[in-house]
């Protein structure tokens, strides 16, 4: 009897956790679109990251077209998701733009759907600590010749 009792308070917490953890598990959808476009000696290039992958459109100024795709690791998933937990959408203006900057770097045009919300903007050499710290983020997962050129080399110019 004993064993019993045990056994089924056993298989009612069995029960009663995996549904807990079943609902925090839940996979939290999200995509990212980013464009770089402006820049004369390189074509454009287009980011697509959404919970499932990575995929990567670079256009050549020669017209040829050069594509990568990379299906993205459970734990690759959760550190897109910190950092996008970072980024306030709601607080995000349309066009972060530095008007006194030279005229010649890559403008970068971002659309991100996260929690429900989705918001699009422009950034031209403005740093943008979270949106900074989420490209980080996903070009640690890409290789140097795909990566967002949104970093500290950005704002060398």
């Amino acid at each position: 009897m004993k064993n019993a009792i045990i056994l089924l308070i056993f298989v009612f917490m069995l029960a009663f956790c995996s549904n807990n953890f079943g609902q925090n598990n839940k996979s939290i959808n999200y995509k990212i679109e980013i464009i770089r476009s402006g820049l004369l000696m390189d074509g454009n290039c287009y980011w697509t990251i959404t919970y499932d992958s990575i995929k990567i459109k670079k256009e050549n100024i020669d017209n040829a077209t050069d594509i990568y795709s990379k299906t993205l690791a459970s734990a690759e998933r959760l550190i897109i998701i910190d950092a996008l937990k970072k980024v306030r959408l709601k607080k995000m203006k349309s066009k972060y733009v530095d008007n006194s900057a030279a005229d010649d770097a890559g403008e970068y045009e971002f659309e991100i759907s996260f929690n429900g919300q989705t918001k699009w903007f422009r950034v031209y050499q403005v740093k943008l600590k979270n949106i900074f710290y989420l490209v980080k983020v996903i070009n640690e997962l890409i290789p140097n010749r795909y990566q967002i050129g949104y970093n500290d080399r950005y704002f060398d110019y």
